[in-house]
């Protein structure tokens, strides 16, 4: 998935704390249409491997460029499928969270 991070000093803190950098991380989506629409307006932007080396290119600044690559990804077709009411507690991360009901 196309997603974007960032790592920050906080200002409020002194140089010296531990906390003074702060990563942050988000993945980027888009409208959904596919089988996903009915259950979330939004879907994931997934980028083919062939996309990855642009993608992370530090020189690709340019918000016209980035916008084209975007449009030009087409838009996943994901099959979705019910899953138990386990993956709503952080606290539960193991395979069988894929598992479908």
């Amino acid at each position: 998935m196309a997603g974007l991070y960032e790592l920050w000093s906080d200002p409020v803190l002194p140089e010296d704390d531990p906390n003074k950098w702060v990563g942050t991380c988000t993945v980027l989506t888009r409208p959904a249409s596919d089988s996903l629409g009915h259950i979330l307006d939004r879907s994931p932007l997934i980028l083919l491997e062939s996309f990855w080396g642009h993608w992370l290119d530090p020189n690709l600044t340019d918000i016209g460029e980035v916008q084209a690559m975007i449009n030009s990804v087409a838009e996943p077709h994901l099959a979705p499928y019910e899953v138990s009411t386990t993956v709503n507690s952080p606290r539960n991360n193991n395979p069988s969270l894929l598992e479908p009901i």
